[in-house]
Order: structure tokens, then C-alpha cells, then sequence
């Protein structure tokens, strides 16, 4: 107990019992259930909720105000990379995904999702857009070479299908540790370590399964709206942008060739 501006003040604190509560909802009860009536029984009482509890609705509010803003830049440096607003959007829609590891894992491990399992999931989305990325470029790079759509999309599938599993692989065995750990001073980590390790293995494997059949998909929506705009049927390599910007590329030379 000690004074602050002249008024008494005290202190508590406490930490959780067990890892699978979640610190959010054990102060959710705490502020409707018993905060109400300690507040009736003393009349005058100020509560003031400081510590980690301010801490995580600090970040909770600035993870609210900021991810948007971030995914959107994601989004446009994707989309300037690839020359390609769908193959961008392709890679975002795929984060999602990780959602789903993300549950199954904390609900094997009895563990409540919490701020921290929330870092996780961010952590999944870059490696998946990395990965997703280093898929995508290689087909580009297959396309600008003239290999056809198909077998572009085919091959780049199966030369990054081993970096992107070895990424997959090491980073969870890496991570085992952390999600096994029992001592008390690892209990707070698990969560993130959970969500990055669980969320990583399904964000990999729905790429692996859902990224080709979908760059598939839309390079057949890019000749059908070709073929509604021009009146001509298109070729699968004819609408794609790495095509289109080599091609573009070639036509430049001769052109400053000539000057």
C-alpha cells in the first residue's frame, strides 16, 4: 500500500495458474464479475488497469490500427513485383489459410489463442508470402523463357516444392522445443510458437495444393476477358504479364537500337 496524488493506493497483481487460460478472458471476468461488486460494497474505489494488462490492449490497439494499413502495402508491393494485380491477390488470399493450423494447434495443446499467438500468425504471413512469392517468380521466369503456361506452372511447382518444404520443415523442428517446453519461464512463448509452428505447416501445404490449380483459374479468366475485350481467342501464354513485359521489353531494343 502506498499514496499517489495525495490518494491511497494498492496494488494487485497475479499470474496465470495455467497456460491454457487466457489472460484476456480471465480479465474480462474480472471486470465483469468481480470489479462490479467491489465497487458496490466500497463506495469511492478507482480501478486502474496497469502492467501487462495496459500493455496487451496497448498493442491489441495498435495491431488494430496498423495491420491493414500493412497488408495493404504488402499488397501493393506484391502487385508491382509480379506486374500483376490477380497473382497478388492469389498470394494474400492464401494467408488465411494459416488460420486454420493456428486453431487445430492451440485446441491439440489445450492453449487459448492470445496476443501472442497473434504475432505468430504475422510471423506465418510473411513466410507464406515469401514462399508464394519465390513459386510465382520462377513461373514468370519459366514463362519469359517461352516454356508454356502449363508446364511453367508445372515445373516451377516441382523445383520449389523442396526449398519450400525444407523452409516448412526446419523451421518447426526449430520450434518443437519451444511448444514441448514445460518449464514456467517458456509458458508465455508457447502460444506464438504454437501458431508459427502450426499456422506454417497448413499455410504450406494449402500453397503447395491451392497455388497452382488458382494461377491456373485465373490465367483462364485473363483469356476469356481477352477474348470478350478483343474478339479473338488468346493463347495461356499471351495474357500473362511476365509475357507481356518481355515481349514489351524487346520491342524497346530495336527501337533504341535505331537511335
Amino acid at each position: 500500500m502506498h499514496h499517489t496524488n495525495n490518494n491511497t493506493k494498492i496494488d494487485v497483481s497475479a499470474e496465470l495458474a495455467k497456460v491454457s487460460e487466457s489472460a484476456t478472458a480471465v480479465m474480462g471476468e474480472i471486470r465483469t464479475m468481480a470489479i462490479p461488486k467491489i465497487l458496490e460494497k466500497y463506495r469511492g474505489i478507482d480501478v486502474i488497469y496497469e502492467g501487462q494488462s495496459e500493455r496487451a490492449a496497448d498493442t491489441a490497439a495498435s495491431l488494430r490500427r496498423w495491420l491493414p494499413v500493412i497488408l495493404l502495402l504488402v499488397f501493393f508491393t506484391v502487385t508491382l513485383t509480379f506486374r500483376s494485380f490477380f497473382q497478388a491477390a492469389i498470394v494474400i488470399l492464401l494467408i488465411p489459410f494459416a488460420f486454420i493450423g493456428v486453431v487445430v494447434g492451440h485446441w491439440l495443446h489445450g492453449i487459448a489463442i492470445s496476443l501472442l499467438s497473434m504475432f505468430g500468425i504475422l510471423a506465418v504471413a510473411g513466410v507464406v508470402i515469401n514462399d508464394s512469392l519465390v513459386l510465382v517468380s520462377t513461373m514468370n521466369r519459366y514463362l519469359k523463357e517461352g516454356m508454356p503456361f502449363k508446364e511453367a506452372v508445372y515445373k516451377a511447382s516441382i523445383s520449389r516444392f523442396r526449398p519450400i518444404m525444407l523452409t516448412t520443415v526446419t523451421t518447426v523442428a526449430g520450434l518443437l522445443p519451444v511448444v514441448f517446453e514445460q518449464s514456467l519461464q517458456a509458458q508465455f512463448l508457447i502460444p506464438m510458437a504454437v501458431a508459427l509452428a502450426y499456422g506454417l505447416m497448413a499455410a504450406t501445404l494449402t500453397m503447395l495444393l491451392l497455388l497452382p490449380p488458382l494461377l491456373i483459374a485465373v490465367n483462364g479468366i485473363r483469356r476469356g476477358w481477352y477474348w470478350v475485350w478483343e474478339g479473338d481467342p488468346a493463347t495461356p501464354e499471351q495474357v500473362e504479364p511476365a509475357v507481356k513485359e518481355d515481349r514489351a521489353q524487346q520491342s524497346e531494343e530495336p527501337a533504341l537500337n535505331e537511335a
